[in-house]
């Protein structure tokens, strides 16, 4: 058998894909090389970080007077809840049934004094 040049060469032969084909024949379809960049420009990229900003600013200005709100509402229904003649009837109900123990004046005291330790 004999060898061609380039196996003597040390060098393998060629080889061509039709992938590579394709490519090469899209090449030459004129392109502007704005299209085939990945990225953004600068001025864009810098005015979404703006955006971005201030748009997380206004998120946290909304989230801090969003949880004042939040506890007032949340005080609010809690106190109709508890309040309306229905509920009232229902706690007084589950007090009967279950008494749990009282505690009378002097150990509330001791228990607060402990407590403020």
């Amino acid at each position: 058998m004999v060898a061609s040049d380039t196996e003597r060469d040390g060098l393998a032969p060629e080889k061509t894909s039709p992938d590579r084909d394709k490519t090469k024949d899209q090449s030459d379809v004129s392109v502007s090389p704005r299209a085939l960049k990945h990225h953004y420009s600068r001025s864009r990229s810098r005015s979404r970080e703006r955006k971005r900003k201030s748009y997380n600013e206004g998120r946290k200005d909304r989230s801090r007077s969003r949880g004042k709100e939040i506890v007032l509402l949340y005080n609010y229904y809690e106190h109709l809840y508890a309040y309306k003649r229905k509920n009232l009837d229902e706690t007084d109900k589950f007090l009967e049934i279950y008494n749990p123990p009282r505690l009378n004046k002097e150990e509330i005291e001791t228990n607060s004094e402990q407590g403020n330790k």
